[in-house]
């Protein structure tokens, strides 16, 4: 069983006393940074767009938590089966947004899906299914090993001239620790290597896709989240 304690009166108050307070940081984070980025570049009404989404979604999150302060301090979340909500590094909003799903079927064994969104310098899309082997090192931390096998489409422009969008399968492999920061709040850090195959010749693909993009070998990654 997931050895974790039940979240306390004094954290769910926390969040009651400052809920205003939380809901300003929240739009700065998420807004103020990134106005004189978007406003630099030609992507402006993209980068816009998916900021106010996060920042949307930022919201829900943290009303779900808020409305539901006292069946969190009553559950018992000793059961490892559950849903889990992953949000990729926000310092990486620049150039793609990931959202993962995933699902916890016992205490070792769980699988994911993760969606990305491209934009700036590799624009396109990516979707990714993910099996993970979990093992405790701490009373609440874990360690684990990953798989993953997705595909994804690329967008670009060299120029002036506009290419044909080509799709890719991208398949990795890696190791990270998860930390239980609460029952329901948790970080993850995880790295490891990722290979690609794609259905053109390697000199007609971006630069930027081969080494800062989707095709990049190594794979780092870092996430915030909850469980459901």
């Amino acid at each position: 069983k997931i050895k974790m304690k039940p979240v306390n009166q004094r954290f769910t108050g926390f969040f009651n006393l400052t809920t205003p307070v939380t809901l300003y940081i929240l739009k700065c984070t998420f807004t103020s940074p990134f106005i004189f980025i978007s406003s630099q570049s030609h992507n402006f009404k993209y980068v816009n767009s998916y900021m106010k989404t996060l920042f949307i979604f930022s919201l829900i999150t943290f009303s779900f938590f808020k409305l539901n302060a006292q069946r969190i301090q009553t559950e018992n979340y000793c059961s490892a089966k559950r849903f889990s909500i992953y949000q990729s590094n926000p310092l990486t909003l620049y150039l793609f947004e990931r959202i993962k799903l995933e699902y916890r079927f016992d205490e070792k064994n769980a699988c994911n899906i993760a969606g990305t969104r491209y934009w700036n310098v590799n624009i396109g899309y990516q979707i990714a299914g993910e099996y993970r082997r979990y093992h405790f090192f701490t009373e609440k931390n874990e360690f684990f090993y990953y798989g993953r096998l997705g595909f994804g489409e690329q967008f670009y422009e060299d120029g002036q001239i506009k290419k044909v969008p080509f799709v890719y399968l991208t398949y990795g492999t890696g190791i990270g620790v998860h930390f239980n920061i609460t029952n329901h709040f948790f970080l993850d850090l995880s790295g490891g290597i990722k290979f690609i195959e794609y259905d053109r010749f390697p000199l007609d693909v971006p630069f930027s896709f081969k080494y800062f993009g989707p095709a990049e070998i190594a794979d780092f990654a870092f996430y915030f989240g909850f469980n459901l």
